[in-house]
């Protein structure tokens, strides 16, 4: 068994972010501790940022979540950026991401750009992992 989590991230307000980063480590740690967890979603954050950092860097009480494609076996691919606008690709404006807790391995990270007839159809790139939970291997 596995959980898998989507949030959102307010698009303004820095301190929501930070504070809402916080939240949900402590909560996905609290509960979901002894099981592997997938957290996903739009962050509206960049890898340089608190939020991020909090979200990403652990402590001996607080284990950290693995980014994916920064922890991927295989080189990832697709765009540096998953914001689009509706128009083109922001490059190096990634701010949705998929999470994971120590208990799952990834093994491939992918930012898709299809679009159909010239357009996007969200002003978002899909975020895709391929992952293997690693339970009972520790």
């Amino acid at each position: 068994m596995f959980y898998a989590v989507s949030a959102y991230f307010v698009r303004r307000g820095s301190q929501a972010r930070a504070e809402s980063a916080k939240l949900l480590v402590e909560r996905l740690n609290e509960q979901f501790a002894d099981h592997p967890v997938v957290l996903t979603g739009d962050f509206n954050t960049m890898p340089d940022s608190a939020p991020y950092q909090t979200l990403t860097t652990g402590t001996e009480e607080r284990p950290a979540f693995r980014d994916a494609h920064s922890n991927s076996a295989k080189q990832p691919s697709g765009p540096s950026s998953t914001w689009n606008g509706f128009t083109k690709i922001v490059p190096n404006r990634r701010i949705d991401y998929i999470f994971v807790n120590d208990q799952c391995e990834v093994l491939t990270h992918r930012i898709l750009d299809d679009q159909r007839e010239g357009k996007f159809p969200s002003d978002h790139l899909p975020v895709v992992t391929k992952l293997r939970t690693t339970r009972g291997e520790r």
